[in-house]
């Protein structure tokens, strides 16, 4: 499922509820009643990442908790951006939106490949620093991954 999704953006229900909206490569949405991270961990699951695991790889790297990217492999990677100004105490204002579905960068928007355009409440320097530690992850990722699956040198 990660592969055909391109942002994950929290979003109000008509009701007043909160869920999340997911973006798909074909251009199309679908609504979740789930919080954006819930969404996320739900993607590692589908494919057996270790979603603590990476983090605290990450976590060690980068010195932070917050706004991690979200590794799937060095190509699929999402990114945090405030994407909304949230109404209530609890209410979510981070979406992830995957790097290599950016086709360019506004100063309050957002365009993805399949020309959906997305708001965003972030300076362009915010971003561009997210996506280069996007890419950095991915490489981080991407080589703990070869070593622990490199066949045993006897």
């Amino acid at each position: 499922m990660y592969e055909d999704c391109c942002a994950v953006l929290p979003h109000y229900y008509e009701n007043g509820g909160n869920g999340s909206l997911i973006y798909r490569t074909d251009g199309s949405r679908k609504t979740d009643r789930r919080k954006v991270a819930t969404v996320m961990d739900h993607l590692y699951d589908l494919d057996l990442i270790s979603l603590d695991r990476q983090m605290n790889l990450l976590r060690t790297y980068f010195g932070k908790k917050k706004f991690l990217p979200y590794v799937f492999n060095r190509k699929i990677i999402f990114i945090a951006m405030k994407t909304r100004d949230p109404i209530g105490k609890n209410d979510g204002a981070y979406g992830y939106i995957r790097i290599d579905q950016i086709k360019e960068l506004r100063e309050d928007q957002l365009v993805l490949k399949c020309g959906m355009e997305l708001p965003v409440k972030e300076s362009l320097e915010v971003i561009n620093r997210r996506i280069m530690d996007g890419k950095v992850a991915g490489l981080i990722v991407e080589q703990r991954h070869f070593v622990f699956k490199s066949p045993l040198s006897t």
